[in-house]
């Protein structure tokens, strides 16, 4: 019966114990924003923000150490704070101003009040190093057509690159597309916009870069050429007899489209336009459209 009610007491004893702990952690809500950074990528990841509560008002020392605990910086040394929350940033540099070498690092919280010193057991990582673009596909297909009718309207680019990393695609040094996930080899997509607008038929250099997780760049190595055709028309020049039968071959992905020569219009579909000369000779314009985008040829009608 006694080690009966002893057992009961030491638990009573240890559940308050644990409540009591519970009820007296001066912080709480602890987050770290960008965890792995980048002190020289000249981006929004180039500082660690470190956010916490606290329960009441106190004299805090704010220290980043190594992770054989020597101090590196020290950002607050008994700096008075309400209750609420507390924000600390660290640029990646100790007192005198040095950048730290990559690595991880750990932060400590001192409270005077409390009389409490807290090794956080979120940790920061400092990483400089750029990612490397290994390799590049040349773009597929390597004619698009961005007129929205889901025909041709994009172009893949795959690529591999040195550590997990958002591929990018560049076009005259600018960005353009930034992949969705962190892949040692992934491919982006392009839909000839610029923008948000879709750009003029051409031919357009593309090139391939990457971000890794700190913010760290790589360098763009290019990837190939693309070139945007909404419609044209092969021949440019047509050399016919007064109402002689011709034929064009009309490059586009639309399933249908319109031709137009002189009063005379119709529909066609398919790659190879069928048509019959005009009985005037001279000079006569075959113009083929479809959602605003045209092409000509020009008939030279002899007798």
């Amino acid at each position: 019966m006694l080690i009966l009610v002893l057992l009961a007491a030491t638990a009573a004893s240890f559940a308050v114990s644990e409540r009591l702990k519970l009820e007296t952690v001066p912080i709480d809500r602890t987050h770290v924003i960008n965890k792995v950074f980048s002190p020289v990528c000249g981006c929004i990841k180039r500082v660690a923000t470190v956010d916490f509560r606290l329960r009441r008002a106190d004299r805090v020392t704010f220290s980043i150490l190594s992770m054989d605990r020597h101090l590196v910086r020290r950002l607050a040394a008994k700096q008075h704070f309400a209750a609420g929350k507390a924000s600390f940033t660290w640029n990646g540099r100790d007192e005198e101003g040095v950048l730290q070498p990559d690595g991880t690092y750990r932060v400590r919280v001192e409270l005077a009040r409390h009389g409490r010193t807290i090794n956080l057991p979120n940790l920061i990582r400092i990483d400089t190093r750029k990612p490397v673009v290994t390799s590049t596909a040349r773009p597929r297909p390597a004619h698009i057509s961005p007129d929205g009718d889901r025909h041709g309207d994009f172009v893949e680019v795959a690529y591999a690159v040195s550590e997990h990393a958002q591929g990018i695609l560049y076009l005259k040094g600018r960005r353009i597309v930034l992949g969705r996930f962190q892949k040692l080899r992934d491919h982006v997509l392009w839909y000839g916009l610029k923008h948000g607008k879709g750009l003029p038929a051409g031919r357009y250099r593309l090139a391939v870069g990457a971000r890794d997780p700190a913010g760290n760049l790589a360098k763009p190595v290019p990837a190939g050429t693309v070139e945007i055709r909404y419609m044209a028309l092969e021949p440019s020049v047509v050399r016919v007899g007064s109402k002689q039968r011709f034929r064009v071959t009309v490059l586009t992905d639309a399933k249908a489209y319109r031709w137009r020569i002189g009063h005379r219009h119709g529909f066609g579909a398919g790659p190879i336009l069928r048509l019959r000369a005009p009985a005037a000779p001279g000079r006569h314009v075959l113009y083929v459209e479809e959602r605003g985008h045209a092409a000509r040829a020009v008939l030279l009608v002899h007798e």
